[in-house]
C-alpha cells in the first residue's frame, strides 16, 4: 500500500469515527430538547418516558404526572447551554430554563412571577437510549 492510500484510509477512518461521535452527541441533545419540550407542553406522560427504567420501576406514570401537574410552576422555555460527559455513558447537561411561578399574595390574590435559572441534569445511556436521572 502506498503512502497516499494509507493516508486516505486513515483520514477516512478518522472521519467516520468523528461522525459517529457527533451522532451520539446529537442524540443526547435531541433527547434533552424533546424531554423539555414535553414538559413545556405539559405532556408529562411523554416526559415520563425519558426517565430511567429504574426510576419507572419505583414511580408509576400517574404519580409522575400528578407531581408536575399539581404545582404552581409552569415551564416556559429551556435552552441547552453546555454538557460535560464524565464517562461515555454519563453526562451532565447545563440548561437555562424559564418558568412561571404563581405566587400567592394573600388577600391581594396572586401574581405570576417569571424566573430564569440555570439547571444541571444528569443523563445516562442504556441500550443506546439516553435517559434523565431523576432525583
Amino acid at each position: 500500500m502506498n503512502k497516499t492510500k494509507l493516508i486516505l484510509l486513515i483520514l477516512g477512518t478518522l472521519f467516520l469515527l468523528t461522525a459517529c461521535e457527533d451522532s451520539e452527541k446529537g442524540k443526547l441533545d435531541n433527547r434533552i430538547n424533546a424531554y423539555w419540550q414535553h414538559k413545556i407542553n405539559k405532556e408529562y406522560g411523554k416526559a415520563y418516558e425519558f426517565t430511567t427504567p429504574g426510576y419507572r420501576k419505583l414511580v408509576n406514570k400517574e404519580d409522575y404526572i400528578l407531581k408536575f401537574s399539581n404545582n404552581n410552576i409552569e415551564w416556559v422555555g429551556s435552552k441547552l447551554k453546555n454538557k460535560k460527559c464524565e464517562k461515555k455513558e454519563v453526562c451532565t447537561a447545563i440548561l437555562m430554563v424559564t418558568y412561571k411561578y404563581n405566587m400567592k399574595l394573600g388577600m391581594a390574590g396572586s401574581e405570576d412571577v417569571r424566573v430564569d435559572t440555570e439547571l444541571k441534569e444528569r443523563w445516562l445511556i442504556k441500550d443506546n437510549t439516553w435517559y434523565i436521572v431523576q432525583k
